[in-house]
């Protein structure tokens, strides 16, 4: 089985096989996007998509299609900024689709 986790840095998902001492592959924005802490991540019902949710509010969608085996890193095939001036909590596909996901978080803020 596959399963994610928080890399070392802020927006670094690793991918791993249960019981392996080192990641599959390292998944991050593309260098033009903010960097952020990632929030929450899913994957899809086929296990061939997940998205994660950072603190800055950006969705992404990554697939696990062209999986390499050596580690590298690896952009995203889709990135929104669904919460612009906010913070993302967590991130869910829709139903049984691969393509479309549902983010909560929170748009600006006072107190």
């Amino acid at each position: 089985p596959l399963f994610l986790s928080n890399g070392v840095g802020l927006d670094v998902i690793l991918l791993w096989h249960f019981h392996q001492q080192s990641a599959m592959s390292c998944y991050r924005l593309p260098p033009s996007r903010h960097k952020a802490k990632v929030r929450s991540f899913c994957f899809d019902r086929s296990g061939e998509k997940f998205s994660c949710i950072y603190s800055s509010g950006e969705s992404a969608l990554f697939s696990l299609d062209s999986l390499p085996s050596n580690g590298i890193n690896i952009d995203c095939d889709a990135c929104m900024d669904i919460f612009p001036e906010g913070e993302g909590n967590d991130v869910t596909f829709l139903g049984k689709s691969s393509s479309v996901v549902m983010g909560t978080g929170g748009v600006g803020g006072g107190g």
